[in-house]
């Protein structure tokens, strides 16, 4: 198999072999792809996706069991949505795709405790917090999904609004990165308990130094970034999706002008609720952190040392060497 053969083989796999298990059911992130191409509680039984890998043929529909290319018979998987293939290196780093699979799966997982909740306890999802490590979003190959993600959002909000049900408060929260670095240089000029929200002429001018009349944040994100400061005084980069549906960012480019969320704050009834608990989960192990992120860090991270040894012993075993 080729490097590109194999890196789509692995992925299928971890997605099928990854995920959790509740109540003695299993819910795979191979199980959360479909879930989020289909609607709450009924997952997708196939996904389309742009091209075949092997030859290109456009639009090719993949069923979620051992499906091929009807053209050239290549084995197609439903992992092959994400793209990350175009980014593989067959020689040198592979950084990129890493990481994109890394935020994809984080995302998918979150979507998986949310669906199984949809479908076992609805009313749970209302006193649910979901946060994700970094901003709402899908980047670079994996951005297409955002669509797929906004529909299945939407159909949920829906469903629970009709059963009578609050929806599920989600929010992004970063540790690092440009808009980190704008939050703490603007701190002195946010009361405590104030948020700040940021229009696109403002991203693009006073963080980002890009052109005011180009979009931000359309083809990405499915929430929308806030500048939260604490009433301990502590600055939080939040993303929190609208409710029931719509793209976060749909502003005006012209100055002065208010955003869609000044002009219309029912679009995020979720934002009192989810600020009012990471207040509550505040923790000062390090800048811009809160207490269920810096556990799921602890719960994964290997020391340098030990971490070394750890992967040494398990690669030997592995490979059979003494």
């Amino acid at each position: 198999m080729t490097g590109i053969e194999t890196w789509r083989l692995e992925l299928d796999q971890m997605f099928r072999s990854n995920g959790f298990n509740e109540s003695g059911q299993t819910y795979s992130l191979h199980d959360a792809l479909l879930t989020m191409h289909g609607t709450p509680g009924s997952p997708a039984q196939s996904i389309e996706i742009g091209k075949c890998p092997a030859c290109g043929v456009p639009n090719v529909t993949v069923a979620a069991e051992d499906a091929k290319c009807s053209d050239c018979s290549s084995a197609l998987y439903i992992t092959d949505v994400l793209r990350t293939h175009d980014e593989f290196a067959e020689s040198g780093s592979n950084i990129v795709p890493f990481t994109r699979v890394m935020n994809a799966a984080e995302r998918f997982l979150s979507i998986g405790y949310i669906d199984w909740l949809y479908t076992h306890a609805p009313a749970a999802l209302a006193t649910t917090l979901f946060i994700q490590d970094g901003p709402l979003a899908f980047y670079g190959t994996t951005a297409p999904l955002l669509r797929r993600w906004l529909n299945y959002w939407c159909a949920l909000n829906t469903e629970l609004t009709r059963r009578g049900h609050l929806p599920p408060l989600v929010v992004g929260v970063e540790k690092s990165g440009t808009f980190v670095e704008h939050a703490n240089a603007i701190a002195d000029h946010i009361p405590n308990g104030h948020l700040m929200g940021l229009d696109n002429h403002y991203i693009q001018t006073r963080i980002r130094a890009k052109n005011p009349e180009k979009w931000y944040g359309q083809d990405e994100f499915y929430g929308r970034r806030f500048f939260y400061k604490t009433f301990t005084g502590r600055m939080l980069v939040v993303t929190v999706p609208r409710v029931p549906e719509g793209t976060p960012y749909n502003d005006s480019k012209k100055p002065g002008k208010p955003p869609d969320w000044h002009a219309n704050p029912k679009q995020y009834p979720t934002l009192r609720a989810t600020l009012e608990a990471l207040d509550r989960v505040q923790t000062r192990m390090y800048p811009n952190a809160v207490i269920p992120v810096a556990l799921a860090h602890e719960a994964v991270a290997l020391p340098l040392g030990t971490g070394s040894h750890v992967l040494t012993l398990m690669a030997k075993k592995a490979l059979g060497l003494p």
